[in-house]
């Protein structure tokens, strides 16, 4: 069986860029809802809850009232940690990535699917995308830089024609 036709030439995720912004500030991974059994009530952690309001208005700041996106998405996320002050330890997973300056790709500290949920996150509240189930292409790269932030790249894909 023969796949659909697209309306453009080439790579579905080569279109022009419908949104770029980079969100400055140290990101913090999607954390599950914590419970409360005294007061029996469910909660999401402080500082998750505070980076995503941060993000979210950020981003809603940038799209200037635009209508969401409701199409095919796709999706690039840099999430770019602090480097560290030092260099790390001898034996550590993360010393074999480590270069003296600028960025490198950072194996350790917090799951990728999490800061990929915060990123996404962000997106839907700020009004950018209508829901994060448009998205059907997703590429992270997590890496230690300068300037800590997300990095959100996102494009249209063409509609197949049938």
């Amino acid at each position: 069986m023969r796949p659909p036709r697209t309306a453009s030439k080439g790579a579905p995720n080569m279109s022009e860029p419908v949104f770029s912004v980079f969100i400055e500030g140290n990101p913090v991974p999607a954390q599950r809802p914590r419970v409360n059994t005294r007061q029996k009530r469910a909660y999401t952690p402080t500082k998750y809850g505070e980076y995503k309001k941060y993000g979210s208005s950020f981003l809603r700041i940038f799209w200037k009232g635009k209508p969401p996106l409701t199409g095919a998405l796709s999706i690039d996320v840099d999430i770019v940690l602090p480097r560290p002050k030092s260099r790390p330890r001898k034996g550590s997973l993360h010393r074999k990535f480590w270069t003296p300056e600028g960025s490198y790709l950072l194996p350790c500290r917090g799951d990728i699917d999490n800061y990929a949920k915060t990123a996404l996150d962000c997106l839907t509240q700020g009004g950018v995308i209508q829901d994060d189930h448009l998205v059907v292409e997703l590429n992270l790269t997590k890496k230690a830089g300068a300037i800590p932030g997300l990095k959100i790249v996102i494009r249209e894909l063409p509609q197949p024609i049938t």
